[in-house]
């Protein structure tokens, strides 16, 4: 591999298996190093809480919001996997507790856009990777459930309740995945979800 997982900064990549696959890497380089920023990330969570709790152990208790610079790299990935503002906002509120105003996060986007911009191609070319990104691996996914539920189902004697609305929901969206969400008007008006 020419680029080393060292020399991968695991806060400001967002996709590093694209960056080693950009430099010749090998599907195991891309699974090593995508397995090296989740364990990142788990590590980032776990020291946020540890300040927390830090903080909270010698009584600590400021109401000023904390700088938005120290979770630079944590915004900008959620905007880069097209989290949206106030979806940003919650995340950050409640996986990091810090409460971040959007009006500063829409002030952050602005100053950071071609950055965003940047990180959400490589977010949809990593997602093209992901079979459920063709139609044809979203119904092979459902299909794969639909068996496992129907199976579940005939064990507990055939007529579970909930194993049947589970059966529906996936008849249903397999349907959208076929058909479309469209809904079809006949030439009388009314709606006909078998017209095509």
């Amino acid at each position: 591999m020419a680029l080393a997982l060292s020399e991968i900064d695991f806060q400001q990549v967002v996709n590093p298996g694209t960056v080693i696959k950009t430099y010749g890497g090998t599907t195991t380089d891309v699974q090593r190093v995508n397995a090296k920023r989740l364990h990142y990330l788990k590590l980032d969570r776990a020291y946020q809480r540890a300040v927390l709790e830090l903080n909270k152990a010698l009584g600590i208790r400021s109401r000023k919001p904390r700088n938005i610079v120290d979770y630079t790299g944590t915004i900008l990935e959620l905007l880069g996997k097209f989290y949206t503002i106030q979806d940003t906002a919650k995340v950050m509120a409640k996986e990091y507790r810090i409460k971040i105003p959007e009006e500063e996060l829409k002030k952050f986007y602005v100053e950071n856009r071609d950055l965003i911009t940047r990180r959400r191609a490589e977010y949809v070319l990593q997602n093209k990777d992901f079979r459920i990104a063709t139609e044809t691996g979203r119904l092979e996914v459902l299909n794969n459930m639909l068996v496992e539920v129907e199976l579940k189902n005939k064990q507990a004697g055939g007529s579970n309740v909930d194993y049947c609305n589970l059966i529906i929901k996936i008849l249903e969206q397999a349907r959208k995945e076929i058909k479309g969400n469209e809904l079809k008007m006949t030439v009388d008006g009314k709606i006909d979800i078998n017209a095509s």
